[in-house]
């Protein structure tokens, strides 16, 4: 697979899995929630912060590092807006600080769906430029959520992306499974990676085009138009289904083809798998 997508994003996410594989005395496990974020280390010095509701694990970092005896930070004359970087809740004009583990901190509107009033927070985008902080959203669909009280009416909180242990993203859409769907319709992943949102919605089989995202623990290949659903595998982190015209070199009817892999490519956007000329 090429491996033209390397953002600060996904190497923060590869650092963060190579962390989760070490030994008991010094691994680090981080969860970008959906809507809040934890992040905990083990060992001498150890620091926690962040699960999203606004508790003092999250954002305040003066009391851990009271704890371990470190030096405490002072908080700027000039707050940064939202978007900006940060390590403490007072360093942002919002006085929130949404962290991400490995990544740092975001100024932004909300930490978790408890901070919002009438919908959920829809967590940073760190792909935008410049990144982008967590919002407070009306619950309407694509819209980021923690638990389905956060949606609209008629809507659910669903899983989009994750990295077990590591990042989950959730929106508000039409639909957790196929039997949420009427009239044969199948519930399938609608993802925009660059703008890290998305949501799941009920589209009749065999009508997603190759390019788009497809349920690939599940029924995606019915709802997919070449009745394949392929995976990209993200620094083998994070796994997404997407349409294409093959999944193995068998797929391909020429002997002379074989199947590329699909990609992203650096504006974040799906190369679907194909056939391609044998070289």
């Amino acid at each position: 697979m090429r491996q033209s997508f390397f953002t600060p994003l996904f190497l923060a996410l590869s650092f963060a899995a190579l962390a989760c594989s070490g030994d008991d005395s010094s691994s680090t496990t981080a969860n970008v929630g959906t809507g809040g974020v934890t992040a905990a280390a083990t060992g001498d010095g150890a620091t926690s912060a962040g699960d999203g509701d606004g508790s003092t694990a999250n954002g305040d970092m003066s009391a851990t590092a009271a704890e371990t005896g470190a030096e405490t930070s002072s908080c700027p004359n000039t707050p940064q807006p939202d978007g900006g970087g940060c390590t403490e809740d007072c360093e942002c004009e919002s006085e929130s600080c949404f962290f991400i583990a490995a990544i740092g901190g975001i100024c932004g509107e909300c930490k978790g769906d408890d901070d919002c009033e009438g919908g959920g927070c829809s967590i940073p985008n760190p792909l935008a430029e410049p990144p982008t902080g967590a919002f407070c959203s009306d619950g309407s669909n694509g819209t980021g959520c923690e638990t389905d009280a956060a949606c609209a009416d008629g809507l659910s909180c669903g899983t989009l992306l994750e990295a077990p242990g590591i990042l989950t993203l959730a929106t508000c859409g039409e639909c957790l499974v196929d039997g949420d769907c009427d009239n044969g319709q199948l519930c399938s992943p609608t993802i925009d990676i660059g703008a890290f949102t998305g949501e799941l919605l009920c589209v009749d089989p065999g009508t997603v085009p190759n390019g788009q995202a497809c349920d690939h623990l599940g029924t995606g290949s019915d709802a997919c138009e070449s009745g394949i659903c392929a995976t990209i595998d993200v620094m083998s982190v994070i796994q997404i289904g997407v349409c294409g015209e093959c999944d193995v070199d068998a797929d391909c009817m020429d002997k002379n083809m074989m199947c590329a892999d699909p990609d992203l490519d650096d504006m974040m956007t799906v190369i679907p798998p194909m056939c391609v000329p044998i070289r």
